[in-house]
């Protein structure tokens, strides 16, 4: 958020944050005209942070770094030798020791680059030949693991794209990647590191550019990117995303300009997005973050001197339709580690924050969700590791691209921190395949929609044995049969003697039709044959074990 941030500057009047029982002031002795920027929590313990005084423009720019080990009690700062005149825009740590710096340079053209440290941060040493010969560097660092990496910088100079790298070993080596993996970029395009989502091998880059602010999204690590566009904007519109998972997030977009903002929420991994109606706990929201752990929580917070946007922070436990406030403080850049532990900071200060409650409430926690069809029956089994004030669950159903409906309720345990299973069964359907859903309620009112699940009912009009699948198969494969009438049903196993070497179903089965799933893990490679036996009916198919 280069642009922008220096405007800040210009344009709001300093002004000192006012503590509030949910955040607590760090110490941590950083200059007074630096700005923590962004945060990478390892654990609940462990947390980096990079701060810079090139936002305030005044004197030569100095970068440094913070990490605490304890949770924020005590916090390691130091600047990072040999970045003097440039500007640190993002960290990313893998643990207590090893953590990666992204440097831009504006002004001394040689020392931008990816930093590294091993020791904690009481060495760095520069990569030696990646952004050597760059314009500005790198804006961004992230590891999906311990060795598969990607660094992000600004446009080439060489074409008008960003300017990418991929690693495989853990920062040794990096590979450009190709120009036909990267879609061109505006005239006029920042990146916008403090803000970027990250969830598995995505990435969510937001940009600022001339017409507009837009998202440079990648699915595979890096290797190849895509842009997403946001239409009726301009260079005054800011764009900060948190994604949840590959398809659910929020983002706020606001202007720069005036105290404009509006939350919208994507179900499709950014492409389209629907605006989420205020209030928003008296907050006009700078940023949101997810709070992971939760299945659809979310926390806002604002700042009061940026263009007289009203400040605080609130969350939502159920993606933004109703909305919890914590406080009326002031922060900006913000990000969630877990439903206990969260860090902010402020564009117009050096104070930087920890959230210390109180404790955002987890909903409830569940841990499966399974369907089994039994004739026109379908059972749904579902169980909880913990629950929060749990009213119960709405057992939701829907045929093919039919609307979603209520079918059933059954009472939660309110509160309760050991394993709970809960199970439903659907009766009397007609064919077809269903989805179903849970809405699980709490006490206040407040909802979270759970994963959606698949039933298949046939209704069965004659005996049937399918071909398995897959097949070949290694080690399992799923066999689908049904029953016409009432009686023992018996599924074998046979090698290619014909020798029965399994019995994987041997009982009563009402009339429907039914799937089992069988595990060849103990027997050999090979060819075999699987037999149905129920009254009069027999069948015997084929199906190959390959390991």
């Amino acid at each position: 958020m280069k642009s922008s941030f220096i405007l800040f500057v210009f344009v709001c009047l300093f002004s000192s944050l006012v503590y509030s029982q949910p955040w607590q002031l760090q110490t941590s002795n950083i200059p007074a005209n630096a700005t923590a920027q962004t945060f990478c929590p390892v654990d609940e313990n462990i947390c980096w942070a990079i701060w810079s005084t090139s936002f305030s423009q005044t004197g030569e720019y100095l970068n440094g770094f913070l990490r605490t080990t304890d949770g924020g009690t005590t916090w390691v700062n130091d600047t990072i030798p040999g970045t003097e005149n440039g500007a640190a825009w993002y960290i990313y740590a893998l643990n207590e020791d090893t953590a990666y710096v992204a440097i831009e340079s504006w002004t001394d053209w040689g020392m931008q680059g990816i930093y590294k440290t091993t020791d904690g941060g009481a060495t760095w040493q520069k990569h030696p030949t990646l952004y050597a010969n760059s314009d500005l560097g790198p804006a961004f660092v992230h590891f999906f693991d311990g060795s598969n990496g990607v660094a992000v910088g600004e446009q080439d100079p060489a074409n008008s794209r960003l300017e990418i790298y991929t690693t495989t070993n853990g920062g040794t080596d990096w590979d450009k990647v190709p120009d036909v993996n990267i879609p061109s970029n505006d005239s006029v395009e920042y990146i916008d590191p403090v803000e970027v989502s990250k969830i598995g091998d995505n990435l969510w880059i937001p940009t600022v550019s001339k017409s507009g602010p837009r998202f440079y999204n990648t699915t595979d690590k890096g290797y190849h990117w895509n842009i997403i566009d946001i239409p009726n904007t301009n260079l005054e519109y800011e764009m900060f995303p948190a994604f949840k998972d590959e398809l659910h997030g929020l983002r706020v977009l606001w202007k720069w300009t005036e105290a404009s903002a509006k939350l919208e929420k994507t179900t499709d991994g950014g492409d389209t997005w629907t605006e989420i109606p205020g209030p928003y706990g008296d907050c006009i929201p700078l940023n949101v973050s997810y709070i992971p752990g939760t299945s659809d929580g979310y926390v806002i917070t604002g700042d009061v001197n940026v263009n007289g946007y009203a400040g605080g922070s609130a969350y939502t436990l159920n993606g933004g339709a109703s909305w919890t406030k914590l406080d009326t403080g002031n922060y900006s850049y913000m990000i969630f580690f877990s439903a206990n532990v969260g860090w902010a900071t402020t564009y117009t200060t050096s104070n930087f924050y920890k959230y210390v409650g109180p404790p955002i409430p987890l909903p409830v926690e569940l841990t499966s969700f399974t369907t089994a069809v039994n004739g026109k029956n379908v059972t749904l089994n579902w169980s909880t590791a913990t629950e929060t004030n749990n009213q119960g669950f709405e057992i939701e159903r829907k045929l093919t691209e039919e609307k979603f409906l209520k079918v059933g309720f059954v009472k939660g345990a309110g509160t309760i921190s050991e394993e709970r299973k809960y199970t439903y069964v659907d009766k009397d359907l007609a064919n077809g395949k269903y989805t179903y859903r849970l809405k699980q309620i709490d006490l206040n009112g407040t909802y979270n929609y759970s994963k959606e699940v698949e039933a298949e009912v046939k209704i069965v009009t004659e005996y049937s044995l399918e071909q398995n699948y897959p097949n070949p198969f290694n080690p399992a494969t799923t066999i689908g049969f049904g029953v016409k009438n009432k009686g023992n049903v018996k599924i074998t196993i046979l090698n290619i003697l014909g020798e029965e070497v399994a019995t994987i179903l041997n009982e009563e089965k009402g009339p429907g039709y039914y799937k089992l799933k069988f595990n060849a893990a103990v027997l050999p490679s090979g060819v075999y044959f699987y037999r149905i036996k129920s009254g009069n009916f027999s069948q015997v198919k084929k199906m190959i074990l390959m390991k």
